[in-house]
């Protein structure tokens, strides 16, 4: 009868460690010709944004897992070797401490993913069913505890949070200072700020050298944005003239196709980060960084207050008096 038992949970073992591999293989199968695999609601779709890895490497992962354990199944039924059963229970608490993790992720996010959760479940029956064939309650309760300690540690942790993004990794266009600076101007410009061609303008008017250190961030998202600002740092005069090559490309109706640098990119999305981190809610805006001081001036009329106290500009070109483009 006992013999029998066995021979029934080993059998339950190996059909189930076989169905849950090739249910895996099958999500993996359906993503690779994109159909979006088995699990398509929106709890998935977040999940697998969490993700340092491609989803469907955890999954293949998952299924060659469930396949070998399948493997050791049916050939510890019939060699009776130790290491069979050893590395069986290995893999089973090594799985159930990783899937103890992703769980407690879950739960701390609130999302509701119905693979990790069905994954979590076969696990839990395999856990079952081999202490059931081994005889051992002990086995299920260490189990059932790794698993419980591994979602208990993740959720109670609070998230790192990532470091600022830095606001050098957007500059986009230097001009180096005469001699000394006084200070660092970090200027952060839309083109199609009128405000924006308003402060330009005026900079236009500026010395080829100055006592300032400029630093240029373009807040832009479109190709076109883009392959505007990838012509200003191909145009041969943007080191002698830069503001004025700026305004040129500004006030083109249309530019002709560029191919635009992967740098260019990076420095736009660097921008946004640091735009969307501060929470500043407008441009054009100066910071104006010393060895001393750090100011953070938001809007034209301040700007140009700034400048003319510094003494950077003699001389303030009120919007009346500005060309519209």
């Amino acid at each position: 009868m006992e013999h029998k038992k066995n021979t029934i949970l080993r059998y339950l073992l190996c059909l189930f460690a076989l169905v849950s591999g090739l249910i895996l293989l099958t999500d993996v199968y359906l993503m690779a010709r994109g159909r979006g695999g088995l699990c398509s609601t929106s709890g998935c779709k977040v999940a697998s944004t969490m993700l340092s890895i491609r989803e469907p490497l955890l999954i293949l992962a998952g299924a060659c897992l469930y396949l070998f354990l399948f493997l050791l199944f049916f050939f510890e039924g019939r060699y009776e070797k130790k290491i069979l059963s050893r590395i069986s229970w290995l893999l089973i608490y090594a799985s159930l401490a990783f899937d103890g993790v992703l769980i407690g992720h879950l739960i701390k996010t609130h999302t509701l993913c119905y693979l990790c959760i069905s994954m979590a479940i076969s696990l839990f029956l395999l856990l079952i069913f081999y202490s059931l064939y081994k005889s051992s309650p002990m086995a299920l309760a260490l189990g059932t505890a790794i698993w419980l300690s591994s979602l208990s540690a993740t959720y109670i942790l609070k998230p790192i949070s990532p470091p600022p993004p830095r606001m050098e990794k957007g500059i986009m266009i230097h001009i180096p200072s005469r001699g000394v600076a006084k200070f660092r101007a970090n200027l952060f410009v839309s083109l199609h700020c009128i405000h924006c061609y308003h402060l330009l303008y005026n900079l236009a008017h500026l010395k080829k050298k100055n006592d300032v250190e400029w630093n240029i961030y373009f807040l832009a998202s479109s190709p076109e944005d883009k392959e505007r600002i990838a012509h200003m740092l191909a145009d041969k005069d943007l080191k002698e003239h830069p503001f004025k090559v700026i305004l040129k490309y500004r006030d083109m109706e249309k530019v002709g196709s560029i191919p635009i640098p992967p740098y260019v990119e990076k420095r736009l999305k660097a921008t946004q980060l640091f735009f969307k981190w501060n929470r500043f809610q407008g441009v054009p805006l100066l910071i104006a960084t010393s060895p001393s001081v750090k100011m953070t001036i938001m809007g034209v009329r301040e700007i140009a207050r700034f400048l003319l106290e510094e003494k950077i500009v003699k001389k303030w070109y009120f919007f009346r008096e500005v060309p519209r483009p």
